[in-house]
This record gives structure tokens, sequence and C-alpha cells, in this order.
């Protein structure tokens, strides 16, 4: 098996990371696989914006843990009481995504190009989690703040975030479930 096919097997969602900082050179590969995921017509509909500053990922997640709070939502209350109040668990590297999300296959691109840099940080040694539900900070009461702080080009709607270092905790891939594959032949 080779490495690609290892790494695309071997990755699975980390909910705890060492507070380790990740190397120029190992951020200088994840800004290059972004940027070299394919899109539709080549038209590369996304913005990514690498947050290594630690009091704007932690305020950022503060806030996202005072929303939840805040939510009535028992279940994501109380799942985040079980993650000790952890969103980006502790990763030196956020990487947000957004799009203007006019294009029909805009969200399918970024949804590409969020794959290529979780693989790449597999190959070279990193973990990561994509993370989707803090779009509750980029569309809430905020949403100027955090898209200011977080340089989300104007017109840009936020997609996604990648939380990438290094495993602090042992986790096993999904279990594979062949039964979404139907084979016509």
């Amino acid at each position: 098996m080779n490495g690609t096919i290892k790494s695309i097997m071997k990755r699975c969602s980390i909910r705890k990371f060492k507070k380790d900082k990740i190397s120029e050179i190992e951020i200088d590969i994840l800004m290059k696989a972004a940027l070299a995921a394919p899109s539709g017509a080549n038209l590369q509909p996304w913005h990514f914006s690498f947050v290594e500053e630690t009091k704007l990922i932690t305020g950022l997640e503060d806030y996202l843990v005072e929303l939840a709070m805040n939510s009535g939502d028992e279940i994501a209350i109380e799942r985040l009481k079980s993650r000790n109040n952890k969103v980006i668990f502790d990763a030196p590297l956020l990487v947000v995504v957004s799009s203007p999300l006019k294009g029909h296959f805009d969200m399918l691109d970024c949804g590409i190009a969020i794959e290529n840099i979780v693989i790449a940080a597999e190959s070279i040694g990193l973990s990561s989690i994509i993370l989707g539900g803090m779009r509750v900070a980029f569309n809430g009461d905020k949403k100027a703040i955090y898209e200011e702080l977080f340089c989300i080009p104007k017109g840009n709607q936020f997609v996604a975030a990648i939380a990438i270092g290094h495993a602090d905790m042992i986790s096993k891939q999904h279990e594979l479930d062949e039964s979404k594959i139907t084979r016509i032949k």
C-alpha cells in the first residue's frame, strides 16, 4: 500500500493536541496542499486563514463555549462538558476556510481542499479534526468581528475550520461500513 493510501486509511479525528508548535516547513506543506486542490473550472473559490495566534484561537473557543452554554441545547451542552469545554482541543494551528459560495460547486471545492489539507497533515505526522460547528461564531452577533480577526475576505462566508497539531491521544479510525457502497457492474 502506498503512502497516500496509508494516510487516507489511518487518518481519524483527534480531540486532544499537544501544545507543540508546527514547523514552518509543515505549514508550508499544508498551504501548498490546500492550493493544489482541484476545483470546478479551476475557479479556486476559497480562502484559507492559517491561524497560529494562541490568544485568537482560545478567544474563539471561549466564545463558542459561551454560545453553546447559552443555547439551551442540552445535548450540545453535555457533549461540550464531556470534552472539558474544548472545541478546538488545544490545537496550535487552526485553518479557517471561507468562500463566496456563489458558484454551484464552491462548497464541494472547499471540501476537496479541506480533504487535501487533512490527508497532507496525516502524511507528515500531524493530526487533525474538521470543525463545522463553529460557524455560529461567524454567523452570529459578532460575525463582522470574527471575519476581521480571522482575515475572511469581504463577501466570503465561513465554510469550516481544521484544527491541526500533534496528537496527544490515541484514536482509531472509524469502522468502514461497506453497506454504504453499491457496486453496479
